[in-house]
């Protein structure tokens, strides 16, 4: 009977099954300069800032996580109103997915590695219409703080 249960509730998930995401990273388009920097604060998460400076100079700060919680990876974003839980909802060797049906804008938050390119990705719904964001970062060499 406990066998039956711990299969349904499938095996549980590690910061190890996204660590493709550590590093620095920088993405630069027509909207401006992105970057996250991932790292492993321990063994219960991943520390990230995330930081934009638009086209127009304007710069915005997002604070993100990454926790594991009952046996499964959360993702944590804070872009300065509060925390926003989004929930693994797929995850391979080399992606990730995270979703929050509930949230406003975005209700899906992706990753996907590609050699040594990192896509992130949002995407969702709010107020009947229907937007996606993806960035295409670079990894950048880390340097001594």
């Amino acid at each position: 009977m406990i066998w039956l249960a711990l299969l349904a509730c499938g095996p549980s998930q590690s910061l190890d099954d996204v660590s493709f995401m550590l590093g620095k990273w920088e993405s630069r388009d027509a909207r401006g300069l992105t970057q996250e920097r991932w790292i492993r604060d321990g063994e219960s998460m991943f520390g990230a800032g995330r930081f934009t400076s638009a086209a127009s100079g304007q710069v915005r700060t997002e604070s993100l996580r990454i926790t594991i919680e009952g046996g499964k990876l959360v993702y944590r974003a804070d872009p300065g109103g509060g925390e926003v839980a989004f929930h693994v909802d797929q995850l391979d060797e080399h992606s990730v997915t995270f979703v929050n049906p509930s949230h406003d804008f975005p209700q899906l938050i992706g990753y996907a590695l590609d050699g040594e390119r990192l896509t992130a990705r949002i995407s969702g719904s709010s107020s009947g219409k229907t937007g996606e964001q993806t960035w295409t970062f670079s990894r950048e060499a880390e340097t001594a703080e």
